[in-house]
């Protein structure tokens, strides 16, 4: 009697501290965000109602033109399929208020998978403060078309590694996979991770990949349809900002394509070395377009390295760099962000090796002191921008 109450008030507990994570990072994400961003996922959405896979050619100026009144979009379909229920619904929301609601989503989707991985309750909620309020938290916050995009491939992938870690409905898990590989392309390569809970029994593989399967078909045949190709999504064929009339790789980020094995250690740089710049005016420490790195940003997530070795461990490490590669082989290295925001693609994996950490560990200095650290880095950030305008946007920026 005593071992089953002890159990429903852990399973309260649990539930009231994912319900103050959510609530929570919700607010934070709403208050911090900026309302005023552009959108070109309804657009979409209304023109997949209409039977077109167009958009008008004024919808947004990172877009594939046809002609002078067509367009397609570069992005994956995902996002978009999110505001079809919207827009039958002639619900008209504002993508940062639908982003903070969708960011509060993965941090408690973070939440509930260290609590999975037996990590205790005040320690797996010190850390999703921690992840939840720093870079992560920028994206949730300022969640633009891309940020969207990127917070849907996040979310999506926790859900499926959620359902993974419990050996639970690999179909679903599957499909969950897909859609987030079809809201942020380096998401789905998080599989190994996902397929390893499962690898026990073969005929769950197949059903994780079957789940996969039914998403990527239609977004490949989407891809042929527009461009002849399946592989093609067209973020190549964009026009360039900075040269009207080219293609994005007219620029000097993509002066060898936009993917390229040569970017990684610039990347690689970006992500671990890019600091503040110091001024002798106030607020003195000036940030770049394109942004700091992890230890100034978001240094909780350098704790993945305390991770114990195991064969999860490993397989984790695995996946975290699978994502990363195209990641650090894309020509730009990321703009318009506080901290290094394509880690954020690796959440999943980044949590597992995190949740291996500490795993039964109570929540140590250095847990805290790294998640109120991010916290504190992300609203300085907010406030360097929009108050202080403390943002350096170099040259380089439009060349």
């Amino acid at each position: 009697m005593w071992s089953s109450a002890r159990e429903r008030f852990l399973s309260h507990q649990d539930a009231a501290v994912g319900l103050m994570l959510f609530a929570g990072a919700t607010v934070f994400f709403w208050l911090l965000g900026n309302p005023m961003q552009e959108n070109v996922h309804d657009d979409l959405a209304r023109a997949f109602l209409r039977g077109e896979l167009w958009v008008p050619a004024g919808s947004h100026w990172e877009l594939v033109r046809i002609d002078d009144e067509r367009a397609w979009s570069p992005f994956p379909p995902v996002p978009a399929i999110t505001f079809i229920p919207l827009v039958l619904l002639g619900i008209d929301i504002q993508i940062a208020d639908l982003g903070a609601v969708v960011g509060a989503g993965g941090v408690w989707l973070g939440y509930a998978i260290l609590r999975r991985l037996e990590v205790p309750v005040r320690t797996a909620a010190w850390a999703m403060v921690g992840i939840g309020g720093a870079t992560y938290g920028w994206i949730a916050s300022t969640s633009s078309l891309w940020f969207y995009a990127q917070l849907l491939g996040v979310v999506f992938s926790l859900a499926a590694l959620h359902l993974a870690i419990g050996r639970r409905w690999p179909y679903v898990a599957g499909l969950l996979l897909g859609l987030a590989a079809g809201s942020r392309l380096p998401a789905g390569l998080l599989l190994p991770l996902i397929a390893w809970f499962y690898i026990e029994r073969r005929s769950r593989l197949v059903e994780l990949g079957l789940g996969l399967a039914v998403i990527a078909v239609p977004i490949a045949t989407y891809n042929l349809v527009r461009f002849g190709t399946p592989f093609e999504f067209g973020y190549g064929l964009i026009e360039s900002f900075a040269h009207p009339g080219q293609p994005v790789t007219s620029e000097p980020y993509f002066r060898d394509g936009v993917v390229d094995l040569g970017y990684i250690p610039r990347s690689i740089g970006a992500m671990l070395l890019q600091g503040y710049e110091i001024r002798l005016d106030f607020p003195w420490f000036w940030y770049p377009v394109s942004g700091v790195g992890i230890p100034l940003s978001a240094p909780i997530l350098l704790l993945a390295l305390r991770a114990p070795w195991s064969s999860l461990t490993a397989v984790a490490w695995l996946a975290f760099v699978g994502v990363m590669l195209p990641n650090w082989a894309h020509g730009s290295w990321g703009f318009w962000q506080f901290g290094y925001r394509f880690v954020v693609d690796a959440m999943a994996a980044t949590l597992v090796l995190i949740g291996l950490a500490y795993r039964n560990r109570d929540p140590d200095w250095l847990l805290r002191g790294t998640a109120l650290f991010g916290v504190a880095a992300t609203i300085y950030a907010f406030a360097a921008e929009f108050w202080w305008s403390a943002r350096v946007i170099p040259p380089a920026i439009s060349p």
